[in-house]
């Protein structure tokens, strides 16, 4: 307790050094949890953009970034909270008096001493006087591009009479080149690179080996300064030695330093510079030495890259395991622990670091330890992984984990270790016994329920009997007195026809229209009752043949409309024949019965999709009505009165079941007074 008040009196003088600062800074600082939400005090953000507590918690400061900015705030905020790395960024801040105002944005992840994300903390710069600086300093310059086009042609006269004075020169000049041929040849064929550099860090000259060296030409050379090609890590330190050699504060100097290639990549080499001077002691210029020890940093470099990346990995590693949800260990071979992941300390009860070097002896209670010793044993016998399910025992019971063993070797093929993966599966094991349970309580339903159908089948199939033999008998004693009726009343138009009034005669033909009519109507009825009782076994059936067997029943109705019917190759599929016929006759008859003042034309095809037949049958006729497309299948609906067309309304209903028998549907598109097609699909193997 007395170590821990220093330390909390401490961090309170750190938060109050902290809301000092933000308070004197002109600068909007914030600060953020680990997961980028606003939860602690910002009222320096609160200040500059007006908004309420309520307002920026969380993610609600976004709303008072510039719309057009937005996007890209969340983007690069998202990318710096998933890598816990500096968020940069420059974006536009609505202010408290509505007006927005451009700021560089910049937040650090602050890590606690155990190397966890505590929080971030932000700084907002206001940056609008240099964005408008930047763009009065654009406007400048071009007022000086045509200050300095004015210069040059007063540089361009000042030139030729500096030509003059260059003659003048060049008879000087020519004593210096002799001398110079000799430094030149020394200088240009030396085994290292060399160069001479200008006060200001132009390249005056350079040899071959320098060339060679970093793969710039000698004419590329002269137009660069070396601060142009210096690794810009190391500009720094090399002014700073060029700075004591112009001071006289040392006569040379030698550094390691990167230069950058023409290509693109560093080039380490040892730089040796001294600095001539005239004989006033004022500098001329630098000559340097370069020689090139790239491969002896990249060895070197190579070496370090390698360690730290082991070392990455290993930190990766360790934060994987630590973070897994599973029980994760190593132990040697004689039991004792060598590593065990966060999970392993949560579910026993114990601190990570402690547990090393100790055995399951020391951590579990006898009769579990010698299990866990066991397994581990026959793991390591084996050779390969194995897996065990075992008890954890916990305050509160235990827990049951699936442990997937295995085994570490040498490069000599020797065990040295035994690592595992536990996983905790209590609440498998507890579902298990659920569902264990709910199978036998299923079982007794389904067997409850199965005798319940088995019942109902029975009674569905005495049901279905009685209703075919009340069919037969409904149809046979309704069709004796219809023929009665319509028998009599033709014998007495017969025998009475001089003596009866034209209305008698009238009333008596609908009296044998009528009766006929109903014999029809239950014929229909019967055969619709049918199509699903007194169906043939499904078979081999070949369309074509069906259609020449419909087209000879429809012969006399096909020569008297002088109609047309045409097909393209039908399949063979499986199917009950005589329904096949049945369903062609009907939709045939009708193509061939609703049109008039014209030929009829049918054409039928077929085309397989998805093993399935879809057939159509297309006609001239009348057409329908788009709003009577679905109640044409409906039994006894008619869309025309008799008078129009004949017939009892229920031949499509006797289709749509003879095809829903097969597994199929049927169904039209229509165009009035341009023709109906009709399709209905067919699987290939029907249901059963």
């Amino acid at each position: 307790m007395n170590n821990q008040k220093p330390v909390e009196l401490a961090l309170e003088e750190s938060e109050m050094r902290y809301r000092s600062l933000v308070t004197a800074t002109s600068q909007a600082v914030w600060r953020t949890d680990p997961t980028g939400y606003m939860v602690v005090d910002n009222s320096s953000w609160r200040e500059l953009t007006g908004q309420s507590e309520d307002q920026l918690n969380g993610w609600g400061w976004l709303s008072a970034i510039h719309p057009e900015d937005r996007e890209q705030t969340r983007r690069l905020w998202t990318q710096s909270l998933k890598t816990k790395t500096l968020y940069q960024n420059e974006q536009r801040v609505r202010t408290a008096d509505g007006t927005y105002r451009y700021f560089w944005v910049r937040a650090v992840p602050v890590i606690d001493e155990k190397g966890d994300l505590r929080e971030w903390v932000g700084i907002h710069t206001d940056i609008t006087a240099r964005k408008q600086a930047e763009a009065a300093l654009e406007k400048s310059q071009e007022e000086l591009e045509r200050r300095v086009e004015e210069r040059t042609r007063e540089l361009t006269k000042a030139n030729a009479a500096l030509l003059l004075e260059i003659t003048e020169r060049r008879r000087t000049e020519k004593a210096l080149r002799e001398s110079e041929e000799r430094f030149r040849n020394a200088f240009e064929y030396a085994p290292i690179g060399m160069a001479i550099t200008g006060i200001d860090g132009h390249w005056l000259r350079v040899n071959r080996s320098l060339c060679e060296i970093l793969g710039y030409s000698q004419q590329e050379f002269l137009n660069k300064t070396f601060q142009d090609i210096t690794y810009p890590d190391d500009l720094e330190v090399s002014i700073s030695f060029m700075q004591q050699l112009l001071r006289g504060e040392v006569q040379f100097y030698h550094i390691e330093k990167r230069y950058i290639h023409k290509l693109g990549h560093p080039v380490w080499v040892f730089l040796g510079v001294s600095l001539v001077r005239d004989g006033k002691k004022q500098p001329l210029y630098f000559i340097s030495q370069v020689k090139d020890i790239s491969d002896a940093v990249a060895a070197d470099t190579q070496r370090k890259q390698a360690e730290l990346a082991l070392q990455e990995s290993e930190q990766r590693l360790r934060a994987i395991l630590d973070n897994y949800p599973s029980v994760i260990y190593h132990k040697d071979i004689q039991g004792r622990y060598q590593f065990v992941n966060r999970q392993f300390g949560i579910v026993c009860k114990v601190i990570q670091e402690q547990v090393i070097g100790k055995t399951d002896y020391d951590i579990y209670p006898t009769e579990i330890a010698q299990i866990y010793v066991a397994n581990d044993k026959a793991v390591l016998e084996a050779g390969k992984p194995m897996e065990f399910e075992e008890v954890i025992p916990i305050q509160d019971g235990i827990k049951t984990y699936l442990s997937i063993k295995f085994p570490l070797f040498h490069t000599d093929g020797v065990a040295y270790a035994v690592c595992g993966i536990s996983i905790d599966i209590s609440d498998r094991k507890r579902a298990q016994e659920v569902m264990r349970q709910a199978k036998e309580q299923l079982e007794i339903r389904v067997q409850e329920r199965t005798t319940e159908l088995q019942q109902l089948n029975q009674e569905l199939k005495r049901s279905n009997h009685e209703l075919e033999q009340f069919a037969y008998v409904a149809s046979h004693d309704l069709q004796e007195p219809l023929r009665a009726i319509a028998g009599y009343t033709q014998l007495l138009e017969q025998e009475y026809q001089e003596r009866l009034e034209p209305t008698a005669q009238e009333y008596m033909s609908y009296v044998v229209d009528g009766a006929t009519r109903m014999q029809q109507l239950i014929r229909d009825l019967l055969e619709y009752s049918r199509v699903g009782t007194h169906g043939q076994v499904f078979a081999a059936t070949d369309c074509n043949e069906v259609l020449e067997i419909t087209l000879e029943n429809l012969q006399v109705a096909i020569a008297e409309s002088n109609a047309t019917i045409t097909h393209d190759p039908l399949p063979t599929l499986t199917a009950d024949k005589n329904q096949l016929v049945q369903l062609f006759q009907n939709l045939i008859g009708n193509a061939i019965k609703f049109c008039k003042d014209k030929p009829p034309q049918v054409h039928i095809r077929a085309k397989l999709t998805d093993q399935t037949w879809c057939f159509e049958v297309r006609d001239n006729g009348i057409g329908i009505k788009p709003q009577y497309l679905e109640r044409i299948f409906v039994i006894f609906k008619r869309l025309h009165t008799r008078k129009e067309f004949s017939g009892t309304g229920i031949g499509l209903a006797i289709c749509k079941k003879i095809v829903e028998r097969h597994g199929g549907k049927i169904w039209a598109q229509s165009q009035p007074e341009i023709g109906t097609t009709f399709y209905f699909t067919l699987p290939l193997t029907p249901l059963t």
